[in-house]
């Protein structure tokens, strides 16, 4: 029995697709991740803009009273690069963009009309036995 193998040149998903270890995998398999960044990766999670400044030369944050920041937090990377940020503004990225509203359209069907709005047993397997006993209820 020969392996049958598919190849995908994108995979089409919302904000929750674009975390770190999924762009990696985009980009060591050779296809293209269309999913918009979280807001938060892109733009930074602060609030109160207006009320601190960044010193380039101290690396810190300073107040509008001129008090510097006492240490510096130590936080992680959010994303591999920004390269997806890049990405998200190609005429590509849009035109898939654009095609996610058929994909929502399918998966509110396998819910709402075959049955598949809360799993009973994990697996596919079991996915494909549930789909079979709600068509057969239905006839």
């Amino acid at each position: 029995m020969s392996e049958e193998r598919i190849i995908t040149a994108a995979v089409v998903g919302d904000m929750a697709y674009s975390e770190k270890s999924n762009i990696e995998y985009t980009k060591t398999n050779d296809f293209h991740l269309v999913s918009k960044l979280n807001p938060v990766v892109t733009q930074g999670a602060r609030k109160r803009e207006d009320q601190f400044e960044f010193n380039k030369d101290a690396g810190r944050y300073v107040c509008k009273a001129g008090h510097m920041a006492i240490r510096k937090g130590i936080q992680g990377k959010k994303c591999a690069d920004l390269n997806q940020a890049k990405s998200q503004e190609s005429d590509y990225f849009k035109e898939k963009a654009r095609e996610r509203y058929k994909i929502e359209a399918k998966n509110s069907e396998l819910k709402n009309r075959h049955g598949y709005d809360t799993a009973i047993a994990a697996g596919l397997g079991n996915m494909e036995l549930q789909g079979r006993w709600r068509y057969s209820r239905s006839i």
